[in-house]
């Protein structure tokens, strides 16, 4: 467990951790025993970071960072022109981070492939936070929202905005709110708006 838990992530992930080797940074804790694990010292590249539960790192205080530089998007920004034939669909996994691709016949409304909840395929957009720059949009199978939109700029690794939605106006609707915000989740469905700044 304890090299699971340690060595393994580190040379797996080849992190700049050390390993207790001559030449490596002095990175490692101090346990009572290897029992109850109850750590006494943490020390971080040699330097004593924690004792007894408690932080030896000096406070420090710092201003907020919140770039934020997207402006109001427009419902046409969501579009996506019907090129005919199958378009690309991530395909969500039920509990899963890792996603599958399959490609789909979209459902068309004039010029325009759009979300098809019949067939659980919605759209996805990322709206990118650091500039202003148009969406991408693209098409999402297995999330299971059958009416409005939800939007988040809680999404790693680089907290763009990531939007899903049945209707563009929806989609639209749930990321221009974030953008007002500056960051948050939100949700929309009819008339009803929510927001989580």
């Amino acid at each position: 467990a304890l090299r699971i838990a340690s060595l393994n992530p580190v040379s797996h992930y080849g992190l700049n951790v050390g390993l207790l080797r001559v030449g490596d940074p002095a990175d490692f804790l101090v346990v009572d025993d290897l029992r109850s694990l109850r750590i006494l010292k943490t020390v971080i590249g040699g330097r004593l970071v924690a004792r007894d539960g408690s932080t030896e790192i000096p406070e420090t205080t710092t201003g907020i960072v919140n770039v934020f530089r997207a402006r109001q998007k427009r419902a046409d920004d969501f579009m996506v022109r019907n090129r005919g034939g199958r378009i690309q669909v991530i395909e969500a996994r039920d509990g899963q981070l890792i996603t599958g691709r399959m490609q789909e016949m979209p459902k068309v409304s004039g010029d325009h492939a759009v979300s098809d909840p019949s067939r659980d395929i919605l759209k996805i957009a990322v709206v990118n936070r650091y500039q202003d720059a148009p969406p991408s949009v693209g098409f999402i199978k297995n999330f299971g929202l059958k009416k409005g939109a939800i939007a988040s700029s809680v999404a790693h690794d680089s907290h763009n905005i990531v939007a899903v939605g049945v209707e563009d106006t929806d989609i639209l609707r749930a990321v221009n709110l974030i953008i007002r915000s500056q960051g948050g989740i939100s949700g929309v469905c009819g008339d009803e708006e929510r927001l989580l700044p």
